[in-house]
């Protein structure tokens, strides 16, 4: 939508002094990217850099948007919430079921 696009813009790295403007991952990165779709985690690339609102409340400035690669799809204007770095390999992890929940 044209509006929300007029209310973001892309990274100025000359001005990286404030917490917005500042990035979280870095293009061609691999993630992991929480599928509402699927309803899993699928592995993911990041595709240029973060976009961040340029007004607004403080959460909105707070944390950017990226697009991603999710095998042969784009997801644009991705927030961080549905973002992670993948596992290191031999990290402990837990896992819940429905039965334990």
């Amino acid at each position: 939508p044209a509006e929300i696009l007029q209310k973001l813009s892309p990274i100025d790295a000359a001005k990286a002094d404030r917490k917005a403007d500042r990035e979280a991952y870095e293009n061609g990165q691999e993630v992991l990217y929480h599928s509402e779709t699927f309803g899993r985690v699928l592995p993911a690339v990041i595709v240029g850099g973060g976009y961040f609102y340029t007004d607004g409340d403080e959460e909105e400035l707070a944390w950017p948007l990226y697009t991603c690669k999710v095998g042969v799809k784009l997801r644009e204007m991705v927030p961080m919430s549905r973002l992670r770095a993948p596992l290191e390999e031999g990290a402990v992890v837990s896992v819940m079921g429905e039965e334990q929940s």
